[in-house]
């Protein structure tokens, strides 16, 4: 049931645009005590027709702002001493790898999830979570060139790893799935891996010291690996090629009183199947932004403003002709000032969040804007 008992919530309905808006009255100059329910643009996660199971991690009422203690230990941070808090192996770039029997097999660009408290202000998250904040997708990938090596009859090692980790270094987590499709009309299935080729990693960060400190990355890397199958219905051989890019400016002066960050990672795979029938690729490109400065002033008010995008496009062609596609953009922008180091009821908060969450292509159209203004929900519009 809603918190929400100081606005009355107007709902309307555009006929004939397929339109629906929400509107709130009575909008406070600053957070009270009550706000919306958590709502989110994107759509509700998918849950599978199967069993599942679930472990209490905590059962405790909450009653007022004592950290709950319990057993449960998260894992400790990716951090070694420098003059900037992002100090790893290679800096601040990271690339989540598969290996097969320790040669490298696929490469990612790990989405890079904000929790509901982070950037150092909670009034953000209030009603609007950042993208994927609830909905943590497992990193994809293809390893059909590698499937007629795993299918000799020996073991093998599959292992996921975290490029510019420190070796030994806890706080992330890359539990592994494998899917296997099974050909219906033979028991064995014999193939060979005939490529796997990578370019030599780009990774460079450089630190320029200043009355704004700065510390500049620019990263990619390249993987491309090939290979055959000799299926019931003939050799199929599957090719998948993925490049990675990151660029990103952290900027913080002495005492963190600003701390900025602008980065943009960029994930680009194609996948192509040769065999009987026509040939089949599939390309995606994959763009995550994230654009932001949290500022504390000499009055102690300290501001977050923040700008997060999770974009992504994706084509299929069989034959040379184009048979699916989708193209994705969830952009979530926020901007939250209270004053830190006093009890909740002298904090004085305002914030302002918005998120647009767009999903066109083959399957159909969805479409969904939020806005919030001090915890109070003034937009919900539907659209397509």
């Amino acid at each position: 049931m809603s918190m929400l008992t100081g606005a009355t919530l107007v709902v309307s309905a555009l006929f004939g645009t397929g339109t629906q808006a929400a509107q709130a009255a009575d909008v406070s100059a600053e957070f009270g005590t009550d706000w919306h329910d958590l709502v989110t643009a994107a759509p509700p996660v998918d849950r599978p027709h199967t069993k599942s199971c679930q472990v209490t991690l905590a059962d405790a009422r909450f009653r007022d702002f004592t950290p709950y203690r319990g057993a449960y230990t998260p894992p400790k941070p990716v951090a070694d001493p420098a003059p900037y808090a992002c100090k790893a192996d290679r800096g601040p770039y990271r690339e989540v790898r598969i290996s097969v029997d320790g040669r490298l097999a696929g490469i990612a660009a790990p989405f890079p999830n904000v929790w509901t408290g982070g950037w150092s202000n909670p009034f953000l998250w209030y009603v609007v979570p950042a993208p994927r904040a609830f909905d943590v997708r497992p990193i994809e990938y293809d390893l059909t060139p590698f499937a007629g090596l795993l299918n000799d009859g020996r073991p093998h090692r599959v292992e996921v790893s975290v490029l510019g980790v420190p070796a030994g270094q806890s706080g992330w987590s890359a539990p592994v799935n494998v899917l296997v499709w099974q050909d219906a009309h033979r028991a064995h299935v014999p193939g060979a891996l005939t490529e796997d080729r990578a370019t030599g990693l780009a990774d460079s960060s450089t630190f320029t010291p200043g009355a704004e400190n700065r510390v500049h990355t620019e990263a990619g890397h390249r993987l491309a690996v090939s290979g055959h199958l000799d299926t019931s219905h003939g050799r199929v051989t599957t090719t998948v090629t993925r490049t990675l890019a990151h660029s990103s400016v952290h900027r913080w002066t002495d005492g963190e009183a600003v701390d900025g960050l602008d980065a943009t990672w960029t994930d680009d795979e194609a996948v192509g199947v040769a065999g009987r029938g026509p040939a089949r690729t599939t390309r995606t490109h994959r763009t995550y932004t994230m654009n932001g400065a949290t500022t504390l002033g000499a009055d102690d008010r300290l501001r977050t403003v923040l700008t997060l995008g999770d974009r992504a496009s994706a084509v299929t062609r069989e034959g040379g002709r184009r048979t699916a596609w989708s193209r994705l953009d969830d952009t979530y922008s926020g901007d939250a000032t209270y004053t830190v180091d006093v009890p909740r009821d002298q904090r004085h908060a305002v914030g302002t969040s918005a998120e647009r969450y767009r999903l066109l292509g083959s399957d159909g159209c969805y479409d969904r804007s939020l806005t919030t203004v001090q915890g109070v929900l003034t937009e919900d519009r539907s659209r397509c």
